[in-house]
């Protein structure tokens, strides 16, 4: 029987983790590991931040500021859910909203392209995404088909690593080149100073344009390299390659597929302009013919699922409780961030989950309403155990009184 050397008690008091059972992805600082919460039995995913990797102020900055992302990231349409955060000595525990129906880039591998009308659907769900960042001053500047996350038929962005503050539409701040070659916009490689919000809305254009083409809009192959494992000699290659690239934007025209519509190539027009200053904000994409009438639609579908995902964890916490949901709904209501309050958010991106996934697909148990994961349902062969820092139970006696306080 596998069985895992990690022990952090901060997190296995609350959370069954299992190395065991894979990694869910891996970065330069971090390693996210699937998990359940021990009281609503809901999956989880973890995201293990060490400490002692973070050497740079750069890189602790960087940190500081994803862990803010995920927190305006609990406010935005179809964004990962932050349940909440922990730390102990050497780590930061982010403990996520899981979706495990694989990312946008997996499946069009598996199906190349997709159906005009989903793709209006799922970029639909992504616009009001990057404009609920936008709005709140900050740019994504990593946007791409791996950090979209699938789940029926909703999306959920992830990985807020290389955000920035951008407080205005027009004014260039970002003069970090970053995110991946094949959805970065032009000015990236090669202007000192550029507008991450304007880059963005590129970046969304070529995720719309791999969805309905199966294709990058330029071919970019091979250029991807990890420049810090280059001779001197690829290093000039690459650079030389990036000057070709650039000026074939510069006067080549995409070559958009004859499938699509008139509205949709007008949109991908727009989206991909090489000058930046022509290009349009977000909220001028969300507001365009092609998608206008969709993004209500998922706006109005997100705010009835969030409704309904909120009702549906306070009557289930107070079921597990044993207190009544006005009880619950009057402690949840003075923000405090404890176990009860983490418990909800379990519940609720559980629920959110739930939202975006057909009928058929769900399970039987009206609790817990997602079928169980099958690729964790030997979860507990690679269970982290550690002794918990009290003898007392998961939620006190204390707490429950406290929330029975909020009742009289």
């Amino acid at each position: 029987m596998a069985t895992s050397t990690w022990v952090s008690p901060v997190l296995s008091r609350k959370y069954e983790i299992s190395r065991a059972q894979g990694q869910l992805g891996e970065g330069a600082f971090a390693t996210v590991y699937p998990a359940v919460h021990r009281l609503t039995r809901c999956p989880v995913a973890i995201k293990v931040l060490n400490k002692a990797r973070l050497r740079a102020d750069d890189e602790i900055r960087s940190a500081a500021l994803e862990a803010y992302c995920l927190r305006v990231g609990t406010h935005v349409p179809f964004a990962i859910r932050l349940i909440e955060w922990l730390e102990d000595d050497f780590h930061v525990f982010f403990v996520l909203q899981l979706a495990p129906g694989g990312d946008l880039a997996t499946r069009l591998d598996e199906v190349h392209r997709l159906r005009e009308k989903d793709a209006r659907r799922l970029f639909a769900q992504l616009a009001l995404a990057v404009q609920g960042f936008h709005r709140a001053g900050l740019a994504l500047r990593d946007l791409k088909a791996d950090n979209v996350l699938l789940h029926g038929d909703n999306c959920c962005l992830i990985d807020f690593g290389l955000a920035a503050p951008s407080a205005d539409d027009s004014a260039p701040v970002s003069a970090t080149g970053c995110g991946t070659r094949s959805y970065s916009a032009p000015e990236v490689s090669y202007n000192s100073t550029y507008n991450p919000r304007k880059a963005d809305v590129y970046s969304l254009g070529v995720i719309l344009f791999l969805m309905v083409a199966g294709d990058f809009p330029f071919d970019l192959a091979g250029e991807d390299e990890d420049q810090a494992s280059l001779t001197s000699l690829q290093r000039d290659e690459l650079e030389q390659r990036d000057a070709k690239m650039r000026r074939a934007r510069r006067r080549l025209h995409v070559q958009f597929p004859p499938w699509i519509s008139v509205d949709l190539e007008r949109l991908l027009r727009q989206m991909l302009e090489f000058q930046p200053e022509a290009r349009p904000t977000i909220d001028v994409v969300c507001e365009h013919v092609w998608c206008r009438k969709e993004i209500d639609l998922q706006e109005a579908a997100w705010d009835k699922q969030l409704c309904a995902a909120r009702a549906q964890a306070t009557r289930r916490l107070g079921e597990l409780c044993g207190v009544d949901e006005a009880g619950i709904s009057a402690y949840l209501s003075q923000r405090k961030h404890d176990d009860l309050f983490a418990a909800y958010n379990c519940l609720k991106a559980h629920a959110l989950y739930h939202s975006g996934v057909p009928k058929s697909e769900r399970g039987s148990n009206p609790h817990l309403p997602l079928p169980p994961l099958a690729a964790y349902a030997d979860l507990s062969n690679g269970v982290t155990e550690a002794k918990p820092p009290c003898d007392e139970p998961w939620l006190s006696a204390a707490a429950l009184e406290a929330i029975r306080v909020c009742t009289c």
